[in-house]
């Protein structure tokens, strides 16, 4: 649960961000559950067997005092499993007033009631459950810039969060520990992390170890959500299966000061909170730490950023650098869309930089270092959360947001050039005249007057559009752009 906020809660809290993270550790002596026609790294290798695990089950058991009861009655303090969904239900859906009105209904004068006869009973219930890891609650503040309101991170640590992730049994059959390569017809063929030559180069730094994490970050107050990367992607994309869990709440801050300087303080508040709740998976992608896997194997584990998965604001703000900079190459914004490739934009290249205007700027003359940054490219932050991240890079964990780089960026590019090509009331028509499939969007109007459109929507105009260009002027030619 985030807080006192039940998981169910979660779908109803916007999620701005996602960012992902990466453990390293010495897998077991077993096959996990991938293709045949894998090559595995060598470096993989047995460490400590499955009989430790129990000790570290009983010190876990020792830490709950209702732990007693629980062995009659597996939801106390709650007097059944009814009465807990209806405290969870009245948790989740009304407010504190709301609650005690609930509970004062005359429809409880010739109707059981439950246990709990109060908001406060039943909020210190569900205080009394058990919670793997504790959240805590921190003051964040900055020395001279004073905020309307004071700022408390709401947070949790996110090694403890891995900890209970990588344990989980739900996952014991969809959790990958070793880097490996998939040749298919003497081709490598890319799927999750786990396949990818990054995984592997890592796996060669690090001395016998196997990855695993991910962390989601939401940014504007949003929640900051991690998960691992040695599960299945199938996985992680079901919300049922609670893959993603909630690490943090970033505050809201308006500082007291200039409106040009908001921008450039609240960005290094988020970095700095992000830098707090992430501050234990930084030592152990360097030092590394030992953790049960599903099957109760004690593994070696090192965390490793992956990615951070955000649109091109959030991306910016994560890289420290500017609007007129792209956050994972060296181009500028006069430089996009001239076709060359150019060199990314490593995070020891952005590290010196900010090194090199700090030794001449106080970071904290906010309008002297903004005006040396801005000249740099940058944007005024001058401790990313990344920036003692073992192995971590904005150019290679950045990754952009599926609806926003692939499905909104073809109906605002690619579908344009295609309605130019074909024509709108030619476009619109063959829209038209397809036959419906279950399951799939039927456009009875056509695709060129539409202007609002959900991500489904979006995928089935992409699937079929270059079925539509056969009888454009220069067919091959244009059908093989808009196919790359």
């Amino acid at each position: 649960m985030p807080g006192c906020v039940p998981i169910a809660m979660w779908s109803s809290l916007p999620l701005r961000q996602l960012s992902c993270t990466l453990i390293l550790s010495l897998p077991v002596g077993r096959m996990n559950h991938v293709r045949n026609n894998s090559q595995f790294h060598l470096d993989c290798e047995v460490l400590i067997h499955q009989h430790l695990l129990p000790l570290v089950i009983i010190i876990l058991k020792l830490e709950d005092e209702y732990d007693y009861q629980r062995k009659i009655n597996t939801y106390y303090p709650f007097h059944d499993e009814g009465e807990w969904e209806l405290g969870r239900f009245l948790v989740e859906n009304l407010t504190q007033t709301q609650i005690d009105k609930f509970l004062k209904l005359k429809w409880f004068h010739t109707h059981p009631r439950p246990y709990f006869t109060s908001k406060d009973q039943l909020l210190d219930w569900v205080d009394a459950l058990p919670s793997f890891v504790p959240w805590k609650v921190s003051n964040i503040e900055f020395t001279g810039y004073k905020t309307t309101y004071p700022v408390q991170l709401i947070w949790r640590d996110a090694l403890e969060v891995i900890k209970q992730l990588f344990s989980d049994p739900v996952f014991a059959n969809h959790i990958t520990f070793q880097p490996h390569v998939v040749n298919t017809r003497g081709q490598c063929e890319y799927g999750d992390y786990m396949s990818t030559d990054m995984a592997w180069t890592i796996q060669d730094y690090l001395p016998d170890k196997t990855p695993v994490t991910r962390i989601t970050g939401g940014l504007k107050m949003h929640p900051l959500f991690i998960t691992i990367g040695n599960l299945d992607s199938e996985v992680c994309s079901k919300a049922t299966l609670r893959a993603w869990h909630c690490i943090a709440y970033m505050p809201i801050a308006k500082f007291c000061v200039h409106p040009d300087y908001q921008g450039i303080l609240q960005a290094r508040l988020w970095h700095k909170c992000v830098d707090l709740v992430c501050a234990n998976l930084k030592i152990t992608a360097k030092d590394g730490c030992f953790m049960p896997d599903p099957s109760q194997y004690i593994r070696y584990v090192f965390t490793q950023l992956v990615a951070h998965i955000c649109d091109l604001p959030e991306a910016m703000m994560i890289a420290a650098v500017s609007k007129s900079a792209s956050p994972i190459t060296m181009a500028m914004q006069a430089n996009f869309g001239d076709g060359v490739l150019y060199p990314p934009r490593t995070g020891h290249h952005t590290l010196q930089v900010i090194y090199e205007i700090s030794k001449e700027v106080d970071p904290w003359d906010l309008d002297k270092f903004q005006k040396a940054a801005k000249a740099a490219h940058l944007s005024g932050v001058h401790m990313p959360y990344w920036s003692d991240w073992m192995f971590a890079c904005p150019s290679v964990f950045l990754a952009g947001k599926i609806l926003h780089t692939c499905i909104k960026f073809f109906a605002d590019h690619p579908l344009n050039s295609v309605k130019e090509t074909v024509g709108k009331c030619e476009l619109d028509a063959r829209f038209m005249v397809q036959h419906k499939r279950v399951g799939t969007q039927h456009f009875t109007k056509g695709v060129t007057h539409v202007n609002q459109m959900t991500g489904q929507e979006h995928r089935d105009i992409h699937a079929p559009s270059l079925l539509q260009l056969q009888a454009s002027l220069h067919p091959d030619l244009f059908v093989q752009s808009m196919h790359s």
